[in-house]
């Protein structure tokens, strides 16, 4: 590599390490409440939603819900704006607690959208799942090995690999995450947190 190139340690540890794409911040989503410009203030921790004294099990639903597929939205967003490693993580954390919603809720809910929506998700979390295992394995695991041992060529052979990977399952997640399916688990969260008996029947379908 020539002296301005970074080093492949930097690369694995860069939370832009290919800078971001062509249009970067125009989010194609646009009617599935998916933010435009997220990567200004980049990934987004889950939180939980501030509840009135007394709510009802109905309303504590309703307000993860809506806290859930916000969550999701946005850093479904950050993920195809950049190469932040956090915000891979980050989605994959409000899906977990869209599950555990789901899960505690379970008898406030229809059957069938709930089975709908945690097949959704799965099915985000196999594309996701990937990239991130090799994020974590990028920074926790080869970048400390690298600086250890910087002369090592095969450990430079492999670092480079994993950067090589990272375009690819990246690129795979955000394949999905730009895909209908995407959207229309958003709308369908959405429907649910506002009327869990009976509308959202049509974004579900969608997912189908």
């Amino acid at each position: 590599p020539t002296a301005t190139k970074p080093s492949v340690p930097a690369q694995l540890r860069t939370k832009t390490a290919d800078g971001p794409p062509a249009g970067a911040h125009i989010v194609p989503l646009r009617g599935h409440g998916i933010p435009t410009w997220p990567a200004r203030e980049g990934p987004r921790k889950s939180r939980a939603p501030r509840l009135r004294p007394h709510a009802s099990a109905a309303e504590a639903l309703a307000e993860n819900l809506a806290h859930c597929a916000d969550d999701i939205a946005w850093n479904g967003a950050c993920v195809l704006s950049g190469f932040d490693p956090e915000s891979i993580h980050q989605l994959r954390v409000a899906l977990r607690r869209l599950r555990a919603t789901l899960s505690l809720y379970k008898k406030l809910l229809p059957r069938e959208r709930r089975a709908g929506i945690i097949e959704a998700v799965r099915t985000l979390n196999g594309a996701l799942g990937p990239a991130r295992d090799n994020d974590v394995f990028a920074a926790d695991v080869l970048a400390p090995v690298h600086m250890a041992l910087p002369g090592d060529p095969d450990l430079a052979t492999l670092a480079q690999a994993a950067v090589e990977q990272r375009a690819v399952l990246w690129g795979k997640a955000r394949e999905t995450i730009r895909s209908p399916a995407f959207g229309a688990l958003i709308d369908s969260i959405t429907a649910l947190a506002r009327d869990p008996g009976s509308r959202g029947a049509e974004a579900d379908a969608k997912m189908a």
